[in-house]
């Protein structure tokens, strides 16, 4: 009945008072197939009452049947998105109770489904999970889904303390994914341009390598766009691109490009087959990416650096190489 109900819930729904008193059955397995059942075909007046009981049963259930109610929470909000709240207060509960990693990542592939129709309060619920957290795959998925959804939000400078937290408190992989996602805030609400520049800058002295090349690279980038020195003196970044150059332009919508992938191995053999090029050029060099890099997501090929984090920042595509300075920088890197 709970398979049929996820393609006939009307039909099944006829048994649901039925279904109802199975929800306290000693066997925890038929309880949870009731309690999943209900979940698909029960009407808006029920739900409330329903979430209420599956709240009071949940933490008795194993980690299976748990996951198997919150995916069913999934078709009631597409059934019933009247009850948005509701539920995502349950799921916001669920966050709270229970730290298995399976468990938490279902419910935070649920929450993230309320966007963009409920966008204000599902990313303020994830945003706040991610100071609570412990599981830094879970957190790097919430900051690169903050990263796209934040932008477009009603008051976006809300995240952008619970992101830069993590670049002050967690681990590198974690500070690298923060330090991209306020790079993407940048480009995708200009008034804080300026106020995340000063964030980046503060991550040029992190222990990190990647942490480091990303913040360098970003400031780079946003300070072309804004014409203005924002780093220390002997960096010397001096802005001489016109603010409207189409090549600028084109190279942002390349690097925030959310369905693109780079397949960071053949970018990685191009780069060490052409250093000593790249290095003692004296002209302008530029990278085409080719078919053989820029992948759509769903054919890229995943890198064991990628696997890590959100996109690196190699992704470089038509860009001219920086002023001699930068070169001088970019050596000691490599």
């Amino acid at each position: 009945m709970n398979k049929i109900a996820s393609q006939q819930p009307k039909l099944v729904g006829i048994c649901q008072s039925e279904l109802e008193s199975l929800i306290t059955d000693m066997n925890r397995s038929v309880a949870s197939l009731a309690i999943s059942t209900l979940l698909k075909t029960c009407n808006e007046d029920s739900v409330s009452k329903l979430i209420k009981q599956i709240d009071h049963y949940l933490p008795d259930l194993g980690i299976d049947f748990k996951i198997e109610i919150i995916q069913s929470t999934q078709l009631l909000y597409q059934r019933i998105p009247q009850k948005a709240a509701v539920i995502l207060k349950f799921l916001t509960d669920c966050l709270k109770e229970d730290g298995n990693i399976r468990f938490r990542e279902a419910v935070v592939d649920t929450i993230m489904l309320f966007c963009p129709q409920h966008r204000e309060k599902a990313l303020i619920t994830l945003a706040e999970h991610i100071e609570d957290c412990e599981h830094p795959h879970i957190q790097t998925k919430i900051i690169n889904f903050l990263a796209v959804e934040g932008p477009k939000a009603a008051n976006p400078q809300t995240y952008i303390r619970f992101i830069f937290n993590r670049i002050n408190l967690e681990r590198a992989v974690i500070r690298a994914a923060a330090v991209s996602a306020l790079a993407a805030f940048a480009n995708g609400v200009a008034g804080l341009k300026r106020s995340i520049l000063h964030l980046l800058k503060k991550c040029l002295d992190d222990g990190d390598d990647e942490v480091r090349e990303r913040a360098y690279f970003y400031i780079v980038l946003i300070e072309k766009d804004l014409q203005d020195s924002v780093v220390e003196e002997e960096l010397s970044l001096k802005s001489d691109t016109d603010f409207n150059d189409p090549d600028l332009a084109e190279f942002k919508d390349f690097v925030f490009d959310m369905d693109t992938n780079i397949d960071v191995d053949a970018l990685q053999t191009f780069l060490t087959d052409n250093k000593e090029a790249l290095v003692n050029s004296e002209e302008e060099v530029t990278i085409e990416v080719t078919a053989e890099v820029a992948k759509p997501k769903e054919e890229a090929k995943p890198s064991q650096a990628a696997s890590q984090s959100a996109a690196k920042p190699s992704q470089i595509g038509g860009v001219a190489e920086p002023d001699n300075s930068q070169n001088h920088y970019l050596e000691e890197l490599q």
